[in-house]
């Protein structure tokens, strides 16, 4: 089948000629003048050498400058060698509609005949969106907002549905359309989360802290949001395991951790001095002295010396003697 057939850049579609009771109409061509016949005879070129695109961008100039419904014919013959028939029965239905006494009877009626010819080759398609606001695509071309203000036309054959929205996944869904028909698409938007899990595995008893926080003892898990978190597991006795862990969103990140015992040289139940992880470790008998003498020093042997730790007001000092 062939749309617009006949001289389908004519100043009217073909008809038969007016009654004499109407006044002579004055063809297309005549009736233009300045910029807008410029485009329509650049639109005729166009057409003729098959740029339909370059066409169609012409003749809507000429009809926007000189306001003539006959030009919306021609849009509608460009529109319908591209195969974009969802758009070429709007124009016909526009051009029926505010061409008014130009036409003819049996032009008239061969419009509507057209018209009814197009309507076999598109679908009208409802789509509805759980989210205000979301842009919605047909085959990458946008035709609205959400909530859409009603049906809109799409050509046969498979159709790309997307809705998109800040936050959200995107949604995309193909229809097979068969024309002459109504679909309807409801479309129901994820939010995008931008937590991951934190999972901890430790020691019975092991203390698990999270960016400063303890939350927990001995095995953990948990949502944190996206990016770098601190992690330190401490246990009495053990030395303090301390990492900077980076969660991804929707992923989860799982650690096992096992603390070391703190060395004791020579089983003399003397605890040394350790750096562990960044920090000063301490054994219990150490500490036991700063609490019952806060203010006077004590010795340790070490390997290096003979190390003095005091305390006091202004906090812990500590040096080596030769």
């Amino acid at each position: 089948m062939i749309l617009l057939s006949g001289p389908a850049l004519a100043d009217l579609p073909p008809g038969q000629p007016a009654p004499a009771a109407r006044p002579p109409r004055v063809p297309l061509a005549q009736a233009l003048t300045g910029a807008a016949k410029v485009d329509y005879e650049t639109g005729k070129l166009l057409y003729n050498d098959g740029d339909f695109k370059g066409a169609r961008i012409k003749f809507q100039r000429a009809h926007e400058l000189s306001g003539d419904p006959r030009l919306l014919w021609n849009v509608a013959a460009c529109e319908k060698s591209l195969r974009r028939y969802a758009s070429v029965l709007p124009l016909l239905e526009r051009y029926e509609r505010e061409a008014g006494d130009l036409l003819t009877d049996a032009e008239r009626q061969a419009t509507a005949a057209l018209i009814g010819e197009v309507k076999k080759l598109v679908s009208r398609l409802t789509v509805t969106v759980d989210q205000d606001g979301a842009e919605i695509y047909v085959d990458d071309e946008a035709i609205g907002r959400s909530p859409l203000s009603g049906p809109v036309l799409v050509d046969i054959g498979a159709r790309r549905i997307r809705v998109v929205k800040p936050g959200f996944k995107e949604y995309v869904r193909t229809e097979q359309i068969a024309g002459a028909t109504e679909i309807s698409v409801a479309a129901s938007l994820k939010e995008i989360s931008l937590d991951g899990q934190l999972l901890i595995e430790a020691g019975d008893g092991d203390v698990i802290a999270v960016d400063g926080r303890a939350v927990a003892r001995g095995g953990w898990s948990g949502a944190l949001k996206r990016g770098p978190h601190t992690l330190r597991v401490t246990a009495p006795g053990k030395v303090p395991y301390q990492a900077d862990v980076f969660i991804e969103e929707e992923k989860t990140r799982r650690l096992a951790v096992t603390l070391k015992p703190i060395e004791q040289p020579g089983g003399s139940g003397k605890t040394w001095l350790w750096i562990a992880g960044g920090a000063l470790v301490v054994g219990a008998a150490v500490g036991g002295y700063f609490l019952l003498r806060p203010t006077e020093p004590a010795t340790i042997p070490g390997m290096m010396g003979t190390v003095e730790l005091s305390f006091d007001r202004s906090g812990l000092r500590f040096g080596a003697r030769p």
